[in-house]
């Protein structure tokens, strides 16, 4: 496989790593890369510490979320969750796809406020965004400018990126036929997501952590069965799930970046025992951590 990556943006930029670290702050909250493949590439496995917005410029493109296919052609998006595993090819030579990989921090104050970006990652992956008509050619022109901006670093081609990917939330949420679940998101108020945000952080600084559902709501001030309902209707799944996701990310970055045996990458990643973290692994990647080493490796 021959893969030419360009360097776009310096927020850092990373070609999807499995785990990511801290490298999403609010001093560098989005990380944007622009990639032409120019042969298919085998099925991947991704997963951020930040959402993710993609775009397919040209070529073919498919991405595997929670069991959900997302075929995609020129146009067409796929938006990820926080830590959310998921697994991507291109199927087609001379494909060219755009992604960002943001915190909420890096989007407007305009549009934290209206909530217009929350349900469209909170909601069950077959309910997400897919544009159709007219919004295609609109998200590639907005796609392709993204990619201008981050190849020519002109003066102010951070905001301009800010902007512009404001913009085509607005345009995927106008189009969107939200789920009756979506709609409920929506009526959350706008300084929801900041009430979590003390347990997000923690998760963020010690992914290994095993933050118990009480200690995550105490870092917000409220009761556990407080914390537990906003959360879920926050991020569209449950604390304990978004912590194993955590801890599953940290678990492939120890994988594929040391040779420690699957037992201390268990210990080291918040999981109880080898056999855990292989449920878990099987069940979120498909693979078992051992053969997931062999085949990124």
């Amino acid at each position: 496989m021959k893969t030419q990556a360009k360097p776009d943006i310096d927020l850092p930029l990373s070609s999807h790593p499995p785990y990511l670290g801290n490298s999403l702050s609010g001093m560098h909250p989005v990380r944007a890369s622009c990639v032409t493949h120019r042969e298919p590439t085998p099925l991947q496995v991704s997963v951020h510490e930040g959402m993710e917005l993609g775009i397919l410029l040209s070529g073919n493109h498919e991405c595997h979320l929670e069991g959900h296919t997302i075929a995609t052609g020129p146009g067409d998006v796929w938006l990820v969750g926080t830590w959310e595993p998921h697994r991507w090819r291109c199927r087609a030579p001379q494909t060219r796809q755009l992604s960002l990989v943001f915190i909420p921090e890096f989007l407007p104050e305009e549009v934290l406020r209206g909530d217009i970006w929350q349900p469209m990652f909170a909601c069950q992956p077959r309910y997400r965004p897919n544009p159709s008509g007219e919004t295609r050619t609109a998200v590639i022109a907005i796609g392709e400018e993204i990619a201008h901006e981050c190849e020519e670093k002109s003066e102010g081609w951070q905001t301009a990126i800010r902007l512009l990917t404001a913009r085509l939330l607005l345009l995927l949420a106008r189009d969107w036929d939200a789920p009756p679940d979506a709609k409920n998101t929506r009526r959350l108020p706008s300084s929801t997501y900041r009430r979590i945000l003390p347990a997000l952080a923690s998760l963020h600084a010690e992914p290994a952590k095993r933050l118990s559902l009480g200690d995550a709501g105490a870092l917000c001030g409220l009761s556990p069965a407080q914390f537990a309902r906003i959360f879920v209707r926050t991020t569209g799944i449950s604390f304990g799930r978004f912590r194993t996701r955590a801890h599953l990310a940290l678990a492939a970055h120890h994988l594929l970046r040391s040779d420690l045996s699957i037992e201390r990458v268990a210990d080291l990643s918040g999981f109880t025992d080898a056999s855990h973290l292989h449920r878990q692994f099987l069940r979120a990647y498909g693979v078992s951590p051992g053969r997931y080493r062999e085949l990124n490796r």
